[in-house]
C-alpha cells in the first residue's frame, strides 16, 4: 500500500510541520498482528489525552505493506509494551510519561464498552473508579512482555 493511499485515508504526522521533530537516521521494522511497517525512528513532543511527553521517540511509517491500516478506524498505533521488546530499543510513551514524572501512578488502566455506542478508555497513571463497581481484582501477567493476562473460559 502506498503512503500516498494512506495518507488520502488516514492523519498522518509531517515532520516538516512541527518546529521540535529530530530525525535519526536509524530504520525500523515492525511486525503486529496481521500488518507490518518499515520506517524511520524520530522524536517530538507527543500528547495523549493532555499529558505532553516531551523527547518520546516514535516510528515514522514509510511502508505499510497490504491494506491492514488502509482499512483501520485509527490513524496509527501507540505502542504500550515492554521495553525490552520495544523495536529498535525505543522507550515506550507510557515508559517516559512515568520517567518524567507525567502520571501520578506506574499504571494504566483500560475499560472496554461493551457496544459500539460508547467508547472505550485507556487511563495513564491511574483508575477511574466510575468504570467499574465493587472492589478491583489484581491479575498477574502471562509474562512480562505485552500487557496480557490468562483468561479462563
Amino acid at each position: 500500500m502506498s503512503l500516498l493511499a494512506l495518507a488520502a485515508n488516514h492523519n498522518r504526522f509531517d515532520p516538516r510541520k512541527s518546529s521540535t521533530y529530530e530525525g535519526t537516521n536509524q530504520k525500523l521494522s515492525v511486525a503486529y498482528g496481521t500488518g507490518s511497517m518499515t520506517g524511520v525512528l524520530g522524536y517530538d513532543t507527543v500528547q495523549v489525552a493532555g499529558i505532553a511527553d516531551t523527547n518520546q521517540i516514535f516510528g515514522l511509517s514509510q511502508t505499510e505493506p497490504g491494506s491492514f491500516l488502509y482499512y483501520a478506524p485509527f490513524d496509527g498505533i501507540l505502542g504500550l509494551a515492554y521495553p525490552s521488546i520495544a523495536s529498535s530499543g525505543a522507550t515506550p510513551v507510557f515508559d517516559n510519561m512515568w520517567d518524567q514524572g507525567l502520571v501520578s501512578q506506574d499504571l494504566f488502566s483500560v475499560y472496554l464498552s461493551p457496544n459500539d455506542q460508547s467508547g472505550s478508555v485507556v487511563m495513564f497513571g491511574g483508575i477511574d473508579s466510575s468504570y467499574y463497581t465493587g472492589t478491583l481484582n489484581w491479575v498477574p501477567l502471562s509474562s512480562e512482555t505485552y500487557w496480557q493476562i490468562t483468561v479462563d473460559r
